[in-house]
């Protein structure tokens, strides 16, 4: 089974389509959700690239274990980049935990701790780099809309029933982002409050409330109309 065949199965998404032609038989070409999975990783195995130059200045090989953590949505985007890393490496010995989250869990003697976050990273006590921008959207459910109409404007989010994730931005009010870059507060209100972002996608397909997440993985909701 190819690498690729592997992957869509993993993120169950078609990635690669064969397109036809009148001059050629047919030649592949990357759907959208592939396009984008592409962009998105290819900055993660960069980093991994550039931290293995650096390092080689030191060493000629890497041999180490490494201890590291990283959110449970993470593995659908990062897993084929932290495989290929091991393999490219053969002495690093990988410890992945995806149940401890956050920066805190650096005191658990561990390496690294890979974090999804929105807004500025306040805890200056542990040394962290921007691997990558994922950007998000707001996202609601036909039946919901059907109820409450499209807002016009962000504002109008915040009499409208919302989904709060308590690990982005420590669930204080929505930011955004206006035409002239200046940010726009938005407090919601809600009775949906949970600490996944897979946790958050399903509770706005059912219609509970509008709901702020990575782009990502709602490709194919979206291309079903499951949300909107």
């Amino acid at each position: 089974m190819s690498c690729n065949c592997q992957l869509e199965q993993a993120v169950r998404i078609p990635l690669i389509e064969l397109q036809h032609s009148q001059l050629h038989n047919g030649h592949l070409r990357m759907t959208e959700a592939g396009r984008l999975l592409y962009e998105r990783t290819v900055p993660f195995l960069d980093t991994l690239l550039s931290t293995q130059d650096e390092l080689g200045a030191v060493q000629c090989e890497l041999r180490s274990p490494l201890r590291m953590c990283m959110p449970g949505e993470a593995p659908r985007l990062l897993a084929p980049v932290i495989a290929e890393f091991c393999s490219l490496h053969p002495g690093i010995k990988l410890e992945c935990d995806t149940r401890m989250t956050g920066l805190e869990v650096l005191r658990e003697d561990l390496d690294l701790s890979i974090v999804f976050h929105r807004g500025h990273q306040e805890d200056r006590a542990f040394i962290t780099r921007e691997v990558a921008t994922l950007p998000s959207i707001v996202v609601a459910a036909a039946s919901l809309l059907a109820k409450t109409g499209m807002p016009r404007h962000v504002r109008g989010l915040k009499s409208l029933p919302c989904i709060i994730t308590l690990s982005a931005l420590k669930g204080q009010p929505w930011q955004f982002q206006d035409a002239a870059g200046d940010i726009v507060k938005v407090p919601v209100r809600s009775r949906y409050r949970v600490k996944s972002g897979e946790l958050a996608v399903a509770g706005a397909r059912q219609g509970i409330g509008f709901a702020i997440v990575a782009a990502y993985p709602c490709q194919e909701d979206l291309a079903a109309g499951r949300l909107q």
